[in-house]
C-alpha cells in the first residue's frame, strides 16, 4: 500500500523471485489531503485518513466504498487504524486531543 502528497492510493504485491509479473494490483480513487493507510487483518479493506474530517473505507479487490465516515471530528484526523485483529474494529486520533474506535458491524 502506497498513497502519495496529491491524494492517489495503490495496493501492490512484491513477486518473489522469478516471477515477472505485474506488481500493481489496484489503483483506488483519490483522497484530498492523505495522511494514513491501513488495511485491516483480513487485506480485505483499506482504511484512509487525512488531514480532514472524514475517513473512507474501501474494499480492496474492487476500489469499491465500503463506507464513509463523514464529520466523525472536530479537527482534522491524524491517523487511523484497524485493530490487529478484527477487521470490524478500527480507530481513529484527531488534532482535536480525542481518539475514537468504532465498529463496522452497528
Amino acid at each position: 500500500m502506497t498513497g502519495s502528497s496529491n491524494g492517489q492510493v495503490c495496493c501492490g504485491r512484491v513477486p518473489p523471485p522469478g516471477d515477472t509479473s505485474n506488481c500493481l494490483v489496484q489503483t483506488y480513487e483519490k483522497f484530498s489531503k492523505f495522511t494514513s493507510i491501513h488495511l485491516d487483518c483480513d487485506d480485505r479493506r483499506l482504511l484512509l485518513s487525512g488531514y480532514t474530517k472524514r475517513c473512507l473505507i474501501l474494499d480492496v479487490q474492487s476500489g469499491a466504498e465500503v463506507r464513509s465516515y463523514a464529520g466523525i471530528h472536530d479537527s482534522h484526523i491524524n491517523i487511523s487504524r484497524f485493530m490487529q485483529n478484527d477487521p470490524n474494529i478500527f480507530a481513529t486520533s484527531s488534532f482535536d486531543s480525542s481518539v475514537k474506535a468504532w465498529d463496522l458491524r452497528v
